[in-house]
């Protein structure tokens, strides 16, 4: 995983709601649950 990630919330339209930008690192571990912004962290895989 990327420490620096980016998402973009948008609607069907287009239209951007929402950008986030947010640094996850070894030093600091990302577990289910975390929020940032309106961005939930419900799963994901670690591909490493």
């Amino acid at each position: 995983m990327r420490p620096n990630m980016y998402v973009w919330v948008e609607t069907e339209g287009g239209t951007e709601l929402q950008y986030l930008a947010f640094h996850a690192s070894c030093s600091e571990p990302l577990f289910v649950g975390y929020q940032f912004g309106s961005i939930l962290i419900m799963g994901f895989i670690n591909s490493e």
